[in-house]
């Protein structure tokens, strides 16, 4: 730094010092501490000093003194260090609410393998499975509302898990799992449904698929347990699994038919599908208290063996149309909403997509309030008619029959 050309008189404080260096007062005092600044002290208070500009100019020429260098290395060390400690403090930070913010939220199944998603549709980590995904189930299987993943934190530890259920292109269809993954995409557990089943007349593979699952507060103090119902491919029965959030069985329910339609509504477990024994749509209710034994059937060919009798809450038997009876073995159940006011069951007389439904509309203690064919199911009535295919228009008659439910069991009177 270049001197101001001054006239010849000496600096007689601090603060000419200091104004002539170009530098605060405590930079000056710390330059004749630390680095020999030529000043000399007048008698008297401590403070009054002056210096030569001539030394000063000669001083600033001056190479570094000894330990001038090792000092200002300590200098920049120190601040180094200060400054990479505030960025990986700030580093820290970012990586800790990044992982907070990057929880699992949604998937998609990408080339056969499971992509799991954050809330931005950023991929968090992907898996590869031993067999590809059969892609096709997963999109057919959230048309028909049926659950194959779930988020949430299952062992109250803070960190979210992940249930996934693993369809594959195994050679043996049939060949289902419900896994709980980590939110990292460790996989922590599963659950593999079925186990070798017979009845009076026959023994059934050990082949099952996941038809729906629900997770829900029924454990000790409102903990987290989970609800798997599971299909034998590709015929019957029917396993619903209670499982502890550790995939733990604690409890399965068996049934002679399909069990495709899953809702858990405080701690009762409605359950909507087919009944092989009757051959006929049906809606089950268990008491989350009392998931065990197997369905009773009148028709001892199906009757499932090795189980005591079932407690069931409830069980009803819906009577099947003029189409089904005509051209399908069975009616099904579709669809299933339950809330506070009503319990609502959605009825297919042919296997989608043809869209021959009619609705049930039950009161909470399952009273049937109300009925009705939708209007696809006039349509398609009418146009069976026009082709000669039903021998008969829909008539109220019709309606009534279809009312005439049958109660094998209500335990919510």
């Amino acid at each position: 730094m270049a001197v101001v050309p001054e006239n010849g008189r000496d600096l007689i404080s601090w603060k000419e010092i200091a104004e002539y260096l170009r530098v605060t007062v405590r930079a000056a005092q710390k330059w004749e501490r630390e680095r020999g600044l030529p000043v000399r002290r007048l008698p008297g208070k401590r403070s009054m000093v002056s210096a030569s500009r001539d030394e000063l100019n000669s001083w600033r020429k001056l190479p570094d003194r000894p330990g001038d260098t090792a000092r200002r290395a300590r200098h920049w060390r120190g601040l180094y260090l200060v400054i990479l400690g505030v960025s990986l403090f700030a580093a820290a930070a970012c990586l800790f609410f990044a992982i907070r913010r990057s929880a699992p939220v949604a998937f998609r199944v990408d080339q056969g393998s499971l992509v799991v998603l954050d809330e931005h549709g950023h991929e968090l980590w992907q898996r590869v499975f031993d067999d590809p995904l059969l892609t096709e189930a997963y999109a057919t299987d959230a048309y028909y509302g049926h659950r194959r993943f779930w988020v949430g934190d299952l062992d109250g530890d803070g960190h979210k898990e992940v249930l996934f259920v693993v369809r594959t292109l195994h050679e043996a269809w049939g060949a289902d799992y419900l896994a709980c993954f980590s939110d990292r995409g460790v996989e922590r557990w599963r659950f593999v449904p079925g186990r070798k089943i017979s009845s009076a007349s026959e023994t059934f593979a050990n082949r099952y698929v996941v038809r729906d699952f629900a997770v829900a507060p029924l454990g000790h103090g409102g903990a987290p347990e989970i609800l798997v119902t599971s299909s034998q491919i590709p015929y019957y029965p029917d396993q619903v699994a209670l499982l502890s959030s550790a995939g733990k069985i604690l409890g399965e329910y068996w049934h002679s038919g399909n069990l495709e339609y899953l809702v858990v509504s405080g701690r009762d477990i409605y359950l909507g599908g087919i009944s092989n024994g009757y051959r006929a749509a049906t809606l089950v209710v268990l008491d989350a208290d009392h998931i065990s034994g197997v369905s009773t059937e009148e028709d001892a060919a199906h009757q499932l063996l090795g189980f005591a009798p079932a407690h069931e809450k409830a069980r009803i038997l819906f009577a099947k149309s003029c189409i089904s009876r005509k051209f399908e073995p069975y009616n099904r159940v579709t669809n299933l909403v339950v809330d506070r006011n009503a319990v609502t069951v959605l009825v297919s007389e042919r296997p989608p997509p043809t869209p021959a439904t009619v609705w049930y509309h039950f009161t909470p203690d399952l009273k049937l309030s109300h009925f009705e064919f939708t209007d696809l199911f006039r349509a398609y009535h009418a146009e069976l008619r026009a082709r000669h295919e039903l021998d008969h228009d829909l008539t109220p008659g019709e309606e009534a029959r279809l009312q005439a439910i049958r109660v094998l069991s209500n335990q919510f009177k």
